[in-house]
């Protein structure tokens, strides 16, 4: 499974981060992090079936 966390508060990052592992651990989560809205879109635009979750803390 694959996550991304998009927000330029790094502590919400961390926060979420860290949640989403306890959470899905198990499931073996991989998490990317985008400290802004383009930087995720120009990926997103890319790969958009890339990911299972996607957080916008915004």
């Amino acid at each position: 499974m694959k996550a991304a966390i998009c927000d330029d508060d790094l502590a919400f990052q961390l926060f979420l981060r860290e949640k989403l592992e306890s959470y899905y651990g198990i499931l073996e989560i991989e998490i990317e992090v985008f400290c802004t809205g383009m930087s995720f879109i120009e990926k997103f635009r890319d790969h958009p079936y890339e990911y299972h979750l996607i957080f916008n803390g915004y």
